[in-house]
């Protein structure tokens, strides 16, 4: 299945959460042995409000020389601006990660994986008049062996139900 924003569930998603880790293949357990209260408590993640309307998925299955793999494109325009979240997205700028879009409908569609982690990029949005920033555009592209996983939103927030998801899903 090709994902574009034409899917339906493109027009629910209100949450991006973003796991980071610097080493390819990076260890997502190690990334989560610290957490007391589930994803939240992980250090190198981030977690970003969005309107479905300011997000982009290209995600399809395509052949290459060496057999079927998929290819991830999301783009995600956010309006918060301050000092703070423009440190947090230079120094993610260029790092390998792991995207969970939060659906309202109580999924979770997981974009990357352990092995295969995508990469995040960002540059600042101007007015027209480029007088004032406006936001930040957060691009996220790979590719997999696979398509994207899902998760029920109650799995992802409980520490034990995501660990156990994880080792057996990513």
């Amino acid at each position: 299945m090709i994902i574009t924003n034409n899917t339906p569930f493109v027009k629910t998603i209100k949450t991006a959460h973003f796991i980071f880790s610097s080493t390819v293949p990076f260890s997502l357990g190690e990334v989560l042995k610290n957490s007391f209260s589930g994803i939240e408590g992980i250090q190198e993640y981030m977690k970003v409000s969005v309107l479905p309307e300011n997000v982009k998925i290209a995600s399809g299955q395509k052949t290459g020389k060496s057999g079927a793999y998929w290819s991830h494109r999301i783009t995600l325009d956010i309006n918060e601006q301050n000092d703070t979240i423009r440190k947090q997205l230079n120094s993610y700028d260029n790092a390998l990660v792991i995207i969970c879009l939060e659906a309202t409908n109580g999924r979770i569609y997981v974009y990357g994986n352990s092995d295969q982690p995508l990469s995040f990029t960002y540059k600042d949005l101007e007015s027209t008049d480029n007088i004032q920033l406006i936001g930040h555009e957060i691009m996220i592209k790979g590719d997999t062996y696979g398509p994207s996983n899902t998760i029920n939103t109650l799995d992802f927030y409980n520490p034990i139900a995501l660990a156990s998801w994880l080792a057996t899903s990513l």
